[in-house]
């Protein structure tokens, strides 16, 4: 009898371990979905083991047996960081890959935590059999919640993809961005991840009726996302084929990390113009963030060259470059946009920094963040709603833009301190994802890439994804009507509070009805 339970001990503490592997391993798989783009169909799949989640009845076996997967899944996302260790500019020397891999490890604490919060939620409103549908939709909405309160942290803000991203590039399933924000997108990811997870468990238990319901539920919503993606892109097409147009070029060079900073502004601005003498088309000449690493004056030599290109080409430049407001003594990292009349009145501010890039908490520094709201800029009448590098992740600064009626998005970035990690392509899925949500041509151009014009679906009218000194020019359309997602915003936000404050009820009831 001894020697019988001593194998069954090791056969259930392999079983563990091997359980473990898997889910850390899935982790690893579903991080790399969103961040390097596999193939689409893979998000049906990816998250199934959070779902087990759905067999658990306290918070704390809850948290517990997803928090393998969790972990893998959010350091695979931000492990990018190790690649940019000069991205601080601070002497770390020989500890700057110990400050790196600290660097990963907190931006990963800062994905997990809220997920982690908004899934435990789930054992207060949990259904009675963990085979119903409803079960897989309130887990799908909490997961969504967690999304949301990544961005909701302050100083600690960051959130850097979603299950969302793993749509990209399946039309259909992307444009329900624009019903209900990129959180609405994740949740029916996470539903259709539901939906299998329970169909296997109905199988494993020989479940007939399960398993109907959700073949059931998977063609009907799929049908839904599928029928109203398409008619939204044909709708899409139409409108912008009545609209007032516009021929936009993205300019990039193809200097890499340091090399960027260490170019003089006059050398910068005479490469761009050179460049942009080629895009005759072109009605607006896009540059990336910083293109002219100075800080704006019309009598500079650097901008000098943009203000006499402007004049004898007609065109209007819009550049990213540093701006101080002489009156409050403050520098910004910003977008000027110069016209042909050599007028630069027009500037956005950046409001979103990047922790030790732009400054370093808790000390003075060189760069300010512009705490006013963020407004559109004006450019030959065409309102342009901007937001710099790292502020494309953040979706209520164009949302609060488009709402102002700006008719074009822009983004100019600086993605050269990637260097070849795949940073470079999960940032710029941010992009094409502010282009759904809002339903506008968006403008996006990288120092060394990737810069492009994506339309309002979520395709690349034109891109360029080297590092070779170039540029993409295609013809945009300035779009005036609002996508719901932009006239409501994360109104999708109050299910997963609803069912939070549902769950907090429960548990004090259950609290309550203990200690009579």
């Amino acid at each position: 009898m001894a020697v019988a339970e001593n194998f069954t001990n090791i056969y259930r503490e392999r079983r563990r371990f091997f359980a473990l592997l898997l889910k850390l391993g899935w982790g690893v798989f579903a991080g790399l979905l969103e961040s390097r783009g596999l193939p689409k169909i893979f998000c049906l799949i990816s998250m199934l083991p959070i779902f087990s989640a759905m067999e658990c009845r306290t918070r704390r076996v809850l948290v517990l047996k997803i928090l393998p997967f969790l972990a893998s899944y959010c350091i695979t996302k931000s492990s990018f960081l190790l690649t940019i260790r000069d991205i601080s500019g601070l002497p770390f020397g020989k500890y700057s890959g110990a400050f790196a891999l600290l660097a990963v490890l907190a931006t990963a604490g800062i994905m997990l935590l809220p997920l982690a919060a908004a899934l435990s939620f789930y054992v207060g409103v949990r259904p009675s059999d963990v085979g119903k549908l409803r079960g897989a939709a309130y887990l799908s909405a909490l997961w969504a919640g967690g999304e949301y309160l990544s961005g909701c942290l302050g100083f600690f803000s960051f959130p850097w993809l979603g299950v969302w991203a793993q749509a990209d590039g399946a039309l259909p399933l992307t444009l329900t961005a624009n019903l209900l924000g990129c959180r609405f997108t994740s949740f029916i990811i996470m539903y259709f991840n539901g939906l299998v997870y329970i169909f296997c468990r109905s199988v494993k238990l020989r479940r007939r009726k399960p398993m109907v319901k959700c073949v059931a539920a998977f063609i009907a919503v799929g049908g839904l996302v599928g029928i109203y993606g398409n008619s939204e892109i044909s709708a899409l097409k139409a409108e912008s084929a009545d609209c007032e147009k516009l021929t936009a070029a993205a300019l990039q060079l193809d200097c890499e990390g340091r090399e960027k900073s260490a170019m003089k502004p006059a050398q910068s601005a005479r490469e761009y113009m050179r460049l942009a003498e080629k895009f005759t088309s072109a009605d607006v000449i896009f540059l990336p963030e910083t293109a002219v690493n100075a800080t704006f004056s019309a009598t500079h030599a650097a901008f000098s060259q943009l203000v006499e290109f402007a004049e004898k080409s007609g065109k209007t430049v819009v550049t990213g470059c540093f701006y101080k407001d002489e009156t409050r003594g403050e520098k910004y990292n910003a977008v000027i946009a110069v016209t042909p009349d050599g007028a630069a009145d027009s500037r956005y501010c950046k409001s979103r920094l990047v922790p030790f890039g732009e400054f370093v908490p808790f000390a003075k520094n060189s760069l300010a963040a512009c705490t006013a709201p963020c407004k559109p800029i004006d450019v030959g009448g065409v309102r342009i709603a901007c937001g710099v590098c790292v502020e494309s992740i953040y979706g209520d600064i164009f949302r609060g833009q488009v709402r102002q009626a700006a008719q074009l998005i822009f983004i100019p970035t600086n993605d050269s301190w990637f260097g070849s990690s795949f940073a470079r392509r999960a940032h710029y899925v941010h992009a094409k994802m502010r282009a759904v949500e809002n339903s506008r041509y968006t403008v996006r151009a990288g120092n060394c890439g990737i810069s492009a014009i994506i339309t309002p679906w979520g395709e690349e009218a034109a891109a360029d994804r080297s590092r070779e000194k170039g540029g993409v020019c295609a013809e945009t359309a300035l779009l005036s009507s609002k996508s719901l997602y932009t006239t409501l915003g994360d109104v999708f936000m109050l299910l997963p509070l609803t069912l939070a404050v549902m769950s907090g009820a429960a548990s004090a009831k259950a609290r309550f009805s203990r200690r009579m």
